[in-house]
């Protein structure tokens, strides 16, 4: 892979496993053991790392959702959404343009209430579409199993 300077694009830590997949010409099966493995999160960075594509992720058009130890975090295009202790005390959505504020200073929810609203319904779908246990303090995995746990869908 040839570097030519500083490219910005969206990536996940998910991205990585597709990409080893893709660079090693290999599929992935799609049952394991005799049991159907899900879809990959991940989406493979091969094109963009070889200079085929400008994106990794096209996150305006699908955004990018994630959570990791309580905190919740939407992307899309220019847009993060968080929801976390970290970034405020009272339980509410942090917007930031990471365009313009790429270190994150300002939170524009109240400026923007529309748009806090239309991301937050994108993490709700994602959540519903991928089983988010909400983790109110305690891993859940261990009171009901991670067989039972990868199996939930939220109603």
């Amino acid at each position: 892979v040839e570097i030519d300077g500083i490219r910005d694009a969206t990536m996940h830590a998910a991205d990585i496993y597709p990409t080893i997949l893709e660079y090693a010409n290999v599929e992935r099966p799609e049952t394991f053991k005799g049991n159907d493995l899900h879809p990959l999160f991940g989406q493979s960075a091969k094109a963009f790392l070889q200079g085929d594509s400008e994106l990794v992720r096209d996150t305006e058009q699908q955004p990018l959702c994630f959570e990791i130890s309580g905190y919740k975090t939407v992307y899309k295009g220019d847009w993060k959404l968080k929801l976390g202790k970290a970034f405020n005390d009272n339980g509410e959505w942090v917007l930031i343009n990471l365009k313009d504020d790429p270190t994150e200073k300002t939170d524009l929810s109240k400026m923007y209430p529309e748009k806090v609203k239309e991301m937050a319904q994108h993490w709700k779908d994602y959540s519903k579409s991928h089983g988010y246990i909400a983790p109110e303090g305690k891993m859940y995995v261990l009171d009901i199993g991670a067989e039972e746990f990868y199996r939930y869908k939220q109603d």
